[in-house]
């Protein structure tokens, strides 16, 4: 679904948030917001521990919201489970190498290739992008992200070590984690 804002209020676990065009002062500049829906949802027990995740059939991807989002967009991300589909990736900068002009075998999740997003979760317990991958979510050349109320987390290990594995790798980028 696609909105054309100049505001938007919406109430995700009973707090009212405003997706403005303009987030902070970076020259972040998107007027469209998108809503994307998880590919599961997790049910939890009254301690807080995941005791269920239910998988949604035919959801959207985020990799396919990131892709069709224009510069400055504003993707809003329904609490749940985003799974990635790691893609093979010869990195050419060694972050631990001698050379760091050796190129390096590594694995991709979620990618953002320049623009600039503000990506929205319902919160840290709430949303989480599952990445499978040794660059879990992996942003390069992008002026201005913003990464808001979600977690980073699942990610494996690629099987070169000279990888410069993290949940979040970033470069020649600007990015704000909140």
């Amino acid at each position: 679904m696609r909105y054309s804002v100049k505001a938007i209020l919406l109430t995700m676990a009973g707090v009212i948030v405003i997706i403005l065009p303009a987030c902070g002062g970076g020259g972040h500049t998107g007027t469209k917001a998108y809503r994307v829906r998880a590919d599961a949802y997790i049910k939890r027990d009254t301690l807080g521990f995941v005791i269920d995740t239910t998988r949604i059939p035919e959801t959207p991807s985020l990799p396919a919201a990131i892709a069709s989002a224009a510069d400055g967009d504003t993707l809003v991300l329904d609490a749940g489970l985003y799974f990635s589909q790691p893609k093979p990736f010869v990195d050419p900068l060694c972050g631990n190498c001698t050379d760091q002009k050796t190129p390096v075998a590594a694995s991709t999740g979620f990618v953002i290739p320049g623009k600039s997003l503000v990506i929205i979760g319902a919160g840290r317990d709430s949303t989480a992008l599952v990445t499978r991958a040794g660059y879990g979510l992996y942003i390069e050349n992008s002026p201005d992200v913003h990464l808001i109320g979600l977690a980073v987390t699942g990610g494996v290990r690629d099987t070169s070590g000279n990888a410069t594995d993290a949940a979040v790798v970033v470069r020649g980028s600007r990015v704000s984690i909140d």
